[in-house]
């Protein structure tokens, strides 16, 4: 069976190119594109969801937030059919999500240094937080709503007043960076994890550290208090998750997996969630026995989070780009948002339908499509991101990891010539309509070939993150093209 693409991405960015509005046409309807007016060229449309980040529950349960690398998009639970509500982020994508306890709030951590406070009914930004000097990666609500936790990768965490905005408060993580924060059910302590493989635990009284949880021999990913706040857990690159007891600070349990472990108590307290590679393990927290397995994903689950009446279990893998809703005690599963694969790296159909071409590791094959079997496989010396057909079917352009794009003859099957690219992946390429020009993108720029001779015409610039899709337009006022002296139109 061939799966679909996936990158480290959950979504796809498609560009559609024309010239902006104002701009004056030749009689064709078109204006000769030359790097003088390259950067004239604008992104008329965004599509796709974006990155997984986080997961968070509403406190009714009604409703699934997810972080994402465009902005946060909210699911009803209860239906499968309800398209999902989508807040825009301002601050170039969201690293973490959390309601507040009234479920009437939602904090967000963004990569702009900044946290945002939404109406979790409307969508509006009631306030931004500013203060911090890199990106927030976590946030987390006091049990009683009115002080906000951000931990920062500028070596910090922010205590913030809800009701007013302002910062109360800061701890200082030396040089480490601070990914993760949780309050304890009480509200007394705050536990954060970052560079470091400890965990540390702050006294909300006074803004001290109190103690440092040591064990994990690699970075702590995941942090969660139990209902009654006397363990915590803790998930690490180590591949084992450990309950800790937190009045004295001594391992409970090791539990190992064969994954990176994200973390999640039951809200009774009984059990423990835990990712792994390709599977969620539920222990039972008085043995530390492993009680349940669900499956589903195809890469480390990243994310795991229960339901507030525990009846729910969510969780997400950025690698596979998807975020399951399972039932919690039987595992099975309810919906998924998203379905993705991590195997094969880029599609494409030939002009008439009948071969399919994969992009797959170091390989790319041929499919007959009415047959579903492979006719042809061409290796390369690095993994293949990116595929696409000329319009007459004769090419086929492949590109590859370390920047580079081979143009094939299909036919033949034989090498035709290679671009020599930037150095760095070509996650996408595409032909011009009249196979004259192919477009290849990459970490954050877009480069447009001559197909015949292979010059590279000019380079577009201007986004601040990996391009990983571009399609020319049908329209022959934004079509790109080339006079017969070989300029790019």
């Amino acid at each position: 069976m061939l799966k679909n693409r996936c990158s480290h991405q959950v979504w796809m960015l498609v560009l559609a190119f024309m010239m902006i509005p104002g701009m004056v046409f030749g009689q064709d309807g078109r204006e000769p594109l030359t790097p003088d007016n390259a950067g004239r060229i604008g992104e008329v449309a965004r599509l796709g969801r974006g990155k997984v980040n986080a997961i968070a529950f509403s406190p009714d349960g009604e409703t699934l937030a997810v972080a994402s690398s465009l902005g946060v998009w909210l699911y009803t639970t209860g239906s499968s059919d309800d398209a999902p509500r989508f807040f825009s982020d301002p601050g170039r994508g969201v690293k973490s999500v959390i309601f507040s306890p009234a479920g009437t709030l939602l904090a967000t951590g963004s990569r702009d240094s900044t946290v945002r406070l939404w109406d979790s009914a409307s969508g509006d930004i009631i306030a931004v937080f500013e203060g911090h000097d890199d990106w927030v990666n976590s946030v987390a609500f006091s049990p009683d709503g009115s002080l906000l936790a951000s931990a920062s990768d500028d070596h910090t965490i922010g205590l913030w007043d809800v009701s007013s905005g302002k910062r109360v408060g800061t701890l200082d993580n030396g040089d480490q960076r601070v990914w993760h924060v949780a309050f304890s059910p009480g509200g007394s302590l705050l536990a954060s994890s970052g560079d470091s493989n400890t965990v540390q635990l702050w006294d909300m009284n006074s803004d001290e550290q109190v103690a440092t949880l040591e064990g994990h021999t690699d970075v702590v990913e995941s942090i969660a208090f139990s209902p009654d706040g006397s363990l915590l857990a803790t998930g690490s690159y180590d591949t084992t998750a450990r309950l800790w007891d937190v009045e004295t600070g001594e391992v409970v349990y090791t539990l190992r997996s064969d994954g990176m472990p994200s973390v999640a108590f039951s809200p009774n307290g009984e059990r423990l969630a835990t990712g792994g590679l390709g599977a969620i393990l539920l222990w039972d927290v008085q043995s530390g026995e492993i009680v349940a397995t669900f499956e589903g994903h195809v890469s480390d689950v990243d994310h795991v989070a229960f339901s507030p009446d525990g009846g729910l279990l969510a969780s997400a893998a950025r690698w596979d780009g998807m975020v399951r809703l399972l039932d919690a005690s039987s595992g099975e599963s309810i919906t998924t948002f998203g379905d993705y694969s991590h195997q094969v790296l880029g599609l494409a159909f030939s002009p008439d339908g009948m071969l399919l071409a994969s992009a797959s590791l170091e390989t790319t094959r041929l499919w007959d499509v009415r047959y579903s079997e492979v006719v042809a496989a061409v290796g390369h010396a690095a993994y293949v991101n990116s595929v696409a057909y000329s319009p007459n079917g004769a090419l086929l352009a492949t590109g590859d990891h370390d920047g580079t794009v081979h143009l094939w003859d299909v036919p033949r099957g034989e090498p035709v010539m290679v671009l020599e690219g930037p150095a760095s992946t070509a996650m996408s390429l595409a032909f011009s309509p009249d196979g004259r020009l192919l477009a290849s993108s990459n970490r954050d720029s877009i480069s447009l070939w001559h197909v015949s001779s292979g010059e590279r015409m000019f380079t577009l610039q201007g986004h601040d993150s990996t391009v990983s899709g571009i399609a020319f337009s049908i329209y022959p006022r934004n079509q790109l093209g080339l006079e017969e002296n070989g300029v790019p139109r």
